[in-house]
């Protein structure tokens, strides 16, 4: 008798959305049986009622992989077929320039101090075209506008304007931005880890208007009396607590 009274206080004790959720088959609470009409009761659940099941079913928010910024469209195998082979060409293109460039010099095995290898130059327009010019108004956020073209002096030129104003969204906060992004590395660069360089140019403080940035070109060099440092290095605590 006691048994029965408490099992029916404790079934009377929980909320109707709780006494409904328990109601369910256990092949409906299950991952892999759970059906349209369970997950919307499962959605209409008291906050405080949490279960293994919601977990599974992906009914909470999950962050967007890109940042939400992954705006390309999902294109056919007909048209991925017919731009690679647009590519293709190009790219046979630059695989005989990379063998030319390999067989008419010689590798460098020492460098000597000094002596810059030059990774891109802005002498021409296909070198202008392995970099990526983005602003805050390519993805909607901004009204800033930027360019990389070749200046007068026969140097790279990024430029453009910047804008702090947002749109009337309600979602943006702050805006006024532009960078320029390469697209790959080619040839051997002796930092194996860097992929590609950028550049970001961005409004601080109210401040906005026209801006010029010239290149002549960006290479690494040796240079034997240079020292590294890390952040971690110049980090500094007082004695006895940390790296004693």
């Amino acid at each position: 008798m006691f048994r029965l009274r408490h099992r029916w206080l404790a079934v009377l004790g929980r909320s109707g959305a709780e006494r409904q959720y328990h109601g369910l088959t256990p092949m409906c609470r299950g991952a892999a049986g759970v059906t349209d009409r369970d997950r919307l009761l499962v959605r209409q659940l008291e906050p405080n009622l949490v279960r293994p099941t919601v977990l599974a079913s992906g009914l909470f928010w999950e962050r967007h992989r890109k940042g939400g910024y992954q705006t390309e469209q999902r294109a056919s195998t007909k048209d991925l077929i017919v731009n690679g082979l647009k590519e293709l060409r190009t790219e046979f293109a630059l695989f005989q320039q990379e063998w030319k460039e390999k067989l008419e010099s010689d590798p460098l095995v020492v460098f000597r101090p000094g002596e810059i290898d030059v990774v891109f130059g802005f002498e021409s327009q296909p070198d202008l075209d392995r970099w990526v010019v983005t602003t805050d108004r390519d993805h909607g956020e901004g009204y800033s506008q930027a360019a990389l073209e070749r200046s007068p002096a026969g140097f790279g030129l990024f430029h453009g304007t910047l804008e702090s104003r947002v749109p009337k969204d309600g979602r943006i906060k702050r805006a006024g931005y532009a960078n320029i992004k390469s697209l790959r590395v080619r040839g051997p660069v002796p930092l194996n880890r860097i992929t590609n360089v950028g550049f970001s140019v961005g409004s601080r403080g109210g401040h906005e208007g026209s801006f010029r940035l010239e290149f002549d070109f960006i290479g690494v060099e040796f240079d034997p009396s240079h020292q590294e440092e890390f952040a971690y290095e110049m980090y500094r605590q007082p004695k006895y607590i940390v790296a004693t």
